[in-house]
């Protein structure tokens, strides 16, 4: 292995490990010791944004555009832009994301998210509302897709998440209730229920008091009833225990499930 492949080695184990600074000291060493090469490159972009540094993931998606070019890119430039504040230069590089006919299915859904948040940050609000239905309906559809795993809509929940909460948030409560009805009309049990989960839950931290914590209990028990494989789900199903605080033996099988998730996840051979 090369001297840049070993540190990009060792830079995703630092990264899993939650050390941010050394996992970016070393991408930044990977880069200068393969210049031709993107990957470190579009690591450091990532890690900037997920810290916050908007004008160091700026600098770096820079970099990697002289580097990779195509859409997913084009897509992690528009959102250093849009975390740095350059708001037109999002909007363009996300319009051209969204309207790619060769766009994956979830790259045109985080286009779509990137396009609604420009557009509230420009106080528009009817375009933020548009386009996360948009995203919505485009991310509901893939997850309902023949070639979709639980496994991958595992790996997608923190966008589904986002999706979701977004569209209550900007006054599509509604909407989502009704896309999630029809989910649940054509049989689709799955993903209807953890959707509908997250939609409640995302009324309920609104204010909306018609959003109980037993609905929001039953859909994502229903969830993992047709998805036991899901350990996204029974982490969530454990998060909404542990809050439990008048109900000690509800926090205790919750405690004991992440347990028991955490010698599976041990178990397994490391990839």
């Amino acid at each position: 292995m090369s001297d840049a492949g070993q540190l990009l080695r060792l830079g995703e184990r630092y990264a899993a490990l939650g050390l941010t600074a050394a996992a970016s000291s070393c991408f930044e060493r990977a880069a200068d010791a393969d210049p031709s090469d993107g990957t470190a490159h579009r690591r450091l972009v990532e890690l900037a944004l997920a810290a916050g540094r908007g004008k160091d993931a700026r600098s770096y998606a820079q970099e990697l555009g002289k580097r990779e070019k195509g859409l997913a890119t084009r897509l992690l430039t528009g959102q250093a832009q849009m975390a740095a504040g350059e708001l037109a230069g999002a909007r363009f590089s996300f319009a051209a994301v969204a309207d790619a006919a060769r766009a994956a299915p979830l790259e045109r859904v985080r286009a779509m998210v990137g396009r609604a948040k420009v557009a509230e940050g420009e106080n528009d609000r009817p375009g933020a509302s548009a386009n996360i239905m948009g995203a919505a309906e485009a991310l509901f559809k893939w997850m309902v897709a023949e070639g979709t795993s639980s496994l991958d809509i595992d790996r997608e929940q923190p966008l589904i998440d986002e999706v979701v909460r977004l569209a209550v948030a900007w006054e599509r409560t509604e909407d989502i209730g009704e896309l999630i009805a029809e989910l649940k009309d054509s049989g689709r049990a799955s993903p209807a229920a953890l959707l509908e989960a997250l939609w409640l839950a995302a009324r309920q931290s609104h204010g909306d008091r018609a959003a109980s914590d037993r609905e929001i209990d039953a859909a994502l028990q229903t969830e993992l009833d047709a998805r036991p494989d899901s350990r996204a789900v029974r982490v969530k199903r454990c998060e909404r225990l542990l809050r439990r605080r008048r109900h000690p033996a509800r926090r205790d099988e919750a405690i004991a499930d992440l347990v028991a998730l955490a010698d599976e996840v041990g178990s397994e051979p490391a990839s």
